[in-house]
């Protein structure tokens, strides 16, 4: 019972690991949480900042479906939803066509928050439906919200916005990078946690909270 038990756990430890970082085909920085940064970041259409549309430009090699998006968050309230959208390159750094429909992240939509020193909350975020398809090509991700701050890590460069005063984000629109060497931080996964690795991982942490009450039982019947 001794060796199951924490076996159990640590398989469903291994099982949560596995099914949310074996799908990332791409990560625009090593580590979301502590690559160098600037705190403040860029605004995705903040009050008061006028127009905005903050992304990255990313590359694919094959084929993938993005079902979810982990990002980082800097705003001291965290948005009740965002919007998220893929568009083609278009030429001369612009904006391209929209691959599919937007999507909106709304609070139900949020897998897990991991809040930590300002700028290094971390969201993990499901994409509705079967999400979206991308075959092999080079497109723009932007994430929109009204309240949105997102922290700019030092990169490869491929950080993006547009800021033109127009209303919506619309093809065609001029794109700049930001900086010349930062990434706003952002990863792209063809999976998402699912219900029975939850399920493993309540069994594994319940198995080892029984575990621990057995011993303390016996500690005490050995000391009466």
């Amino acid at each position: 019972m001794k060796l199951v038990l924490p076996g159990l756990a640590a398989a469903a430890l291994a099982a949560f690991s596995t099914s949310v970082d074996a799908g990332v085909f791409y990560q625009s920085i090593p580590d979301l949480t502590v690559a160098p940064n600037i705190p403040e970041g860029g605004c995705s259409t903040c009050s008061g900042s006028g127009n905005q549309w903050l992304g990255e430009e990313f590359s694919l090699s094959s084929n993938e479906t993005v079902r979810s998006i982990q990002f980082t968050a800097a705003t001291a309230t965290f948005p009740t939803s965002v919007t998220l959208g893929f568009y083609d390159v278009g030429g001369s750094m612009t904006v391209g066509s929209q691959v599919g429909t937007n999507f909106t992240l709304s609070t139900s939509s949020y897998e897990t928050i991991t809040p930590g020193t300002q700028p290094t909350n971390v969201v993990t975020a499901v994409l509705g439906g079967s999400g979206q398809s991308l075959t092999a090509g080079t497109y723009l991700l932007f994430i929109t919200s009204s309240n949105l701050a997102l922290p700019e890590y030092l990169g490869s460069g491929k950080g993006i916005f547009v800021d033109d005063g127009v209303l919506d984000l619309a093809p065609g629109q001029t794109y700049q990078l930001i900086g010349n060497s930062y990434d706003i931080g952002v990863a792209l996964s063809n999976s998402v946690p699912e219900a029975s690795t939850w399920a493993m991982m309540t069994t594994g942490f319940a198995g080892l909270g029984f575990a621990a009450l057995r011993r303390t039982r016996r500690s005490r019947a050995a000391i009466a």
